[in-house]
């Protein structure tokens, strides 16, 4: 019987990004795919920095982002440390 090495749940990640107006009008969207399996938390702080990226590409401003990760929230506020997520978190904090 084969173990996968990572007690981390892990989901194969999808990106979907979609903006609305303050009167939540569809504005645009855009999907990304992305072949690697990931660690839950790890995709989520890579959609948000896919978001970022995006909102700078599109030259919007007074934007606000939203995720559903607790631990991805609360580490653009926290403390640092060394790690790959943190590295991303990092990325994340020198958009804003």
């Amino acid at each position: 019987m084969l173990m996968h090495p990572s007690p981390l749940p892990l989901i194969k990640l999808v990106l979907e990004l979609v903006f609305a107006t303050r009167e939540d009008f569809f504005f645009i969207a855009k999907t990304e795919w992305q072949a690697t399996i990931l660690d839950v938390d790890m995709g989520e702080v890579l959609r948000l920095l896919s978001a970022m990226k995006w909102v700078i590409e599109l030259n919007l401003v007074n934007m606000n982002f939203e995720t559903d990760s607790k631990v991805v929230a609360d580490s653009i506020y926290g403390k640092d440390d060394v790690s790959d997520f943190m590295a991303i978190i990092n990325d994340c904090r020198h958009l804003l």
